[in-house]
C-alpha cells in the first residue's frame, strides 16, 4: 500500500518576503522555501548602514548518523542545564529514520541542522537511560499534584500510547517552516503506525 506522496524528504521550502508576497515556486517538482529579509550590514548606525537581502533555501531530510553533533548542539538545553544522557537521546532520534525530519540549509558546506522534529514512543524506549532520566526530570519540575499523577500514568501504564514530541530549532528559523514540518511529522507517525499494524 503506498504511503502517500513520497518518503523522500529532500524538499525545499520558500517563505514570504517582508511585504507578504508569496515566493513559492516549483523547481523540478520540489516546493521551495526561501527566507528573504533585509539585514543591516554595517551594524553601527542607521545613517551608515546599508541594506542587503538575505536568502536561504531550507531542505528537509530524514535523520541520519552524520547529523549527530548538529542535533546534539540543538538539544543541549532540552532539559535545561540538567546532566543526562543526551548522547543516548540523540542516538534514539537518529536511529528512528521513519519518523522525524532534520532541516538544513541548501548548499551549506557544514551540513548543519537548523531544526529537528520527531516523536518518540515512550513505551517502546522506556528501558533506555535517556528516557528514564527525561521522565524523572518531568516529574521533578512539575509543581501540580494532579498533573504529576497524570504524568505518572501517561509515562507508566499508558506509555505505549504516548509520543514525546521533540521539536527544537535555531531561534531565527522562519516560522513558516513549522506547519510543513508538523504536517510531515503527523504523516510519518501515521505511516509508521500503519506499517506496524501489518
Amino acid at each position: 500500500m503506498p504511503r502517500g506522496p513520497t518518503r523522500d524528504k529532500r524538499r525545499t521550502y520558500k517563505s514570504k518576503d517582508q511585504k507578504g508576497f508569496p515566493l513559492s515556486s516549483k523547481d523540478k517538482g520540489i516546493p521551495k522555501h526561501t527566507l528573504e529579509g533585509k539585514s543591516d550590514l554595517s551594524g553601527s548606525s542607521e545613517e551608515e548602514g546599508s541594506e542587503g537581502v538575505v536568502q536561504a533555501d531550507f531542505v528537509f531530510f530524514d535523520p541520519k548518523p552524520d547529523d549527530f553533533h548538529g542535533v546534539k548542539i540543538l538539544l543541549q538545553t532540552y532539559l535545561d542545564d540538567t546532566q543526562w544522557d543526551l548522547s543516548g537521546f540523540v542516538d534514539l532520534i537518529l536511529a528512528q529514520t521513519t519518523v522525524g525530519t532534520v532541516v538544513k540549509m541548501e548548499g551549506d558546506d557544514d551540513d548543519t541542522p537548523f531544526s529537528i522534529v520527531t516523536a518518540l514512543n515512550l513505551g517502546r524506549y522506556k528501558d533506555h537511560k535517556c528516557i528514564k532520566e527525561l521522565k524523572e526530570f518531568l516529574l521533578k519540575v512539575c509543581q501540580e499534584k494532579d498533573v504529576i499523577r497524570d504524568l505518572r500514568l501517561l509515562m507508566g501504564e499508558q506509555a505505549h500510547d504516548v509520543g514525546l514530541l521533540v521539536s527544537q530549532r535555531v531561534v531565527n528559523l522562519p516560522p513558516q517552516l513549522l506547519p510543513p514540518l508538523h504536517d510531515a511529522l503527523f504523516d510519518e507517525v501515521s505511516w509508521a503506525t500503519e506499517d506496524e499494524v501489518r
